[in-house]
């Protein structure tokens, strides 16, 4: 054996102490296995003086002189492990063996599922953060149509009063009316008793109408107040519905850039994975 084989040998059972990962190690010649130290979790019952398995990481690594990376499925040793392997050389540049370290993949897979799942997460919140800011936005679409319709009942209320003034005009001067025609009445006499009969009836009509007037402005009255009050919350409403939106799209930007973030990290979980 060349010296770094022997240097490799000789520090394999200590490299686990050295780190914080739980490596396997494996130090080959161009024939066998010259040592091989198992880790806490993995043991592929590899034995000194075991020959190459001809697809293993090491023998590539001899084969090509380049470094090889692989990921194991459990199918082979009953585990999943990522694989490195290096060659070896001499101080004339020839491959004389290699070197091979195994590490376990559960964290790297415990990361992967935890990525996986925060990205779907993040997917459903996306999905809901939209679905919340397009709801505020009918919202806020309903507020301003109804918004739009109160104006229009304030509106069609100064309309009718409007109307019930030139009535309350009206039944003012009925009433003059009736009053001038009693008066011309009781200058007639007898021949005004046809005067007076008119002007009962004008009177009474005018009497009539203004009873009608007032109860018309009365309830006019609570109309324009329960309009206002209504008026006065959709105003609310509206400033909520604004509010809302601006959180939500605030909510929806920051959504987003965890889900970037996610998807990069489940990017990194993979590679580091495989």
């Amino acid at each position: 054996m060349s010296n770094i084989l022997d240097s490799f040998v000789a520090v394999a059972p200590y490299i686990n102490q050295l780190t914080n990962t739980d490596f396997s190690v494996s130090v080959c010649d161009l024939e066998k296995c010259l040592i091989y130290v198992p880790s806490e979790k993995q043991d592929h019952k590899i034995r000194s003086g075991s020959p190459h398995v001809k697809n293993s990481v090491s023998y590539e690594s001899i084969i090509s002189g380049k470094k090889v990376i692989r990921r194991v499925g459990s199918e082979v040793f009953g585990f999943p492990y990522i694989a490195i392997a290096i060659p070896l050389r001499d101080n004339n540049d020839k491959v004389i063996g290699s070197v091979v370290f195994t590490e376990a993949v559960d964290r790297q897979d415990l990361l992967l599922a935890l990525a996986d799942n925060l990205h779907d997460t993040m997917q459903q919140m996306v999905s809901i953060t939209e679905s919340i800011s397009e709801n505020s936005i009918k919202l806020k679409d309903v507020g301003e149509s109804l918004s739009h319709i109160t104006d229009e009942s304030l509106k069609s209320v100064r309309d009718t009063e409007n109307i019930l003034g030139f009535i309350t005009s009206i039944s003012n001067k009925t009433n003059m009316l009736g009053l001038n025609a009693a008066i011309e009445a009781a200058r007639l006499g007898k021949d005004g008793s046809g005067f007076m009969v008119v002007a009962e009836e004008i009177r009474s009509l005018a009497n009539a109408t203004n009873e009608y007037i007032k109860n018309a402005d009365k309830i006019i009255g609570e109309l324009r107040k329960s309009t206002s009050k209504i008026t006065g919350r959709l105003d609310e409403l509206l400033s909520i519905s604004s509010n809302q939106i601006d959180i939500n799209n605030y909510i929806s930007i920051l959504v987003k850039d965890i889900n970037e973030r996610a998807e990069k990290l489940k990017e990194n979980a993979q590679l580091l994975s495989e």
